[in-house]
């Protein structure tokens, strides 16, 4: 069986992770290429969980809210067989109409207003926003965003990314700056940013979600869409070993004409790796899309086989995810040069872990994450939450904490709704709502410009 097979020994010389990856089973090496929805389910939860999947990732149907979010991951964080490698945990938080945690304290503009401000204005929001979903994505137990978007929007009309408001700019130079300082704000508070959608997903129209997209643009016409990691990149003040950089479901005929970039090896390593030198974890946008074709497996294997250090899994192909560790640690058999792309693609995935602190017991890191957590503040009296000191700017995060409190209160702890309440003219008090975590960090224009105030 795939389970009693033994991949080559890896030389201990040079690498810090060898003895940990020659004592694993070829399923387990595996496993921990899968970056896999798990079901709100439990029990489905954990037969996932004890293949030693390498990262796990959750949507709406676990939260809305952080304190649902902490409570499933509680539950099911040390169901995993590989006792001292925690999965990674992911989420889509970009802000705006992409956000996946409902608290009010995590409510934010959409990437395209910040974009929209004036640029020392918009850094400062969005710094705030990485720093705020970085604090409390992390005490709720994540440790992998899906965010930032840092597509260029030179398309008006895309459908996945102009229209959902989800590129800082058609400026490469804004794209740049904003992506680096929220991916930045990420790292500070142990969040592995992720940044999206290589080597760019804003010059086409078409939503891969449902077809292929594929751009005309040539080999230099392309070079704006790069830009942003080649900035990333280079930047030193971002560590490539505590990011994820994740690859499109587009097709760029000027740099290969057959596949898409997530199933490219020219895009994905002699681009990624060879040309901009990026050293961190590759993952693949989720393999389930319709802008591929055939089956999971065959789509996963290609995927890796590319470079991909990582396979997204949508939610509903999950149960598949045994299947295809079984089937390609049997396919992988006693080759040793799959093993050894394998054995790189751990590394890189161990060295991420290791700066993100998941290796060591999978229970320690949510244990130690939520001991000092000040998210619950739903869960605290306004008596035990810290005195404002004097001045406008010291009242603000007092102010929102209050109104975290008055609105569970008034909604019964269901804040999802209350931004869409349907005041029609007047103070406008749904807006104000949406907006008040922003408030006091350089946003306040924004407010007016929206007429939230009005």
């Amino acid at each position: 069986s795939s389970s009693a097979l033994i991949p080559p020994t890896l030389e201990s010389s040079g690498s810090p992770f060898a003895e940990k990856i020659n004592k694993m089973t070829a399923e387990q090496r595996i496993a921990q290429q899968m970056f896999s929805y798990v079901p709100a389910d439990l029990n489905s939860a954990r037969v996932l969980l004890k293949l030693g999947l390498g990262g796990i990732f959750l949507n709406r149907n676990h939260g809305p809210n952080l304190a649902d979010y902490h409570t499933f991951l509680s539950a099911v964080v040390g169901e995993n067989t590989n006792t001292d490698i925690a999965p990674l945990v992911g989420i889509d938080q970009e802000g705006g109409k992409i956000a996946r945690v409902q608290d009010v304290l995590m409510r934010f503009p959409s990437n395209a207003h910040w974009g929209s401000l004036k640029l020392t204005n918009a850094l400062k929001g969005v710094q705030k926003q990485g720093q705020t979903f970085g604090e409390h994505l992390r005490a709720a137990g994540f440790s992998v965003d899906f965010a930032p978007v840092v597509d260029v929007a030179s398309n008006t009309k895309g459908r996945v990314i102009a229209a959902l408001e989800r590129s800082y700019s058609s400026d490469a130079n804004t794209v740049s700056t904003l992506g680096e300082a929220f991916g930045l704000e990420l790292q500070k508070a142990n969040i592995a940013p992720t940044f999206k959608h290589f080597p760019g997903h804003g010059m086409v129209s078409a939503d891969s979600h449902r077809e292929l997209a594929r751009t005309g643009l040539n080999r230099h016409q392309l070079e704006p869409h790069l830009a942003p990691y080649r900035s990333l990149l280079a930047n030193p003040t971002l560590q490539q070993d505590q990011m994820l950089v994740m690859t499109s479901h587009v097709l760029y005929p000027a740099l290969d004409p057959y596949n898409p970039a997530s199933l490219s090896h020219t895009i994905t390593t002699d681009l990624l790796r060879g040309e901009l030198h990026y050293q961190g974890v590759v993952i693949t946008d989720a393999l389930g899309m319709k802008a591929l074709t055939g089956t999971l497996y065959s789509r996963v294997r290609r995927a890796l086989a590319a470079g991909a250090d990582m396979a997204l899994i949508d939610p509903g192909l999950e149960q598949q995810v045994p299947h295809i560790v079984r089937d390609l640690a049997q396919e992988y058999g006693n080759n040793p040069e799959l093993w050894k792309q394998n054995a790189a693609a751990l590394e890189r995935i161990f060295r991420l872990k290791q700066r993100l602190g998941l290796l060591e017991s999978p229970t320690t890191p949510l244990e130690r994450r939520t001991a000092n957590a000040h998210l619950n503040f739903f869960s605290q009296p306004l008596s035990k939450l810290p005195k404002p000191r004097f001045g406008y700017r010291h009242h603000l995060p007092y102010l929102r904490r209050f109104f975290a409190h008055f609105l569970e209160r008034l909604e019964g702890g269901n804040f999802a709704t209350f931004g869409k309440l349907p005041y029609r003219r007047g103070f406008g008090a749904g807006r104000f709502w949406h907006h008040l975590p922003c408030l006091g960090y350089g946003t306040l224009e924004w407010g007016r410009h929206q007429g939230a105030f009005s």
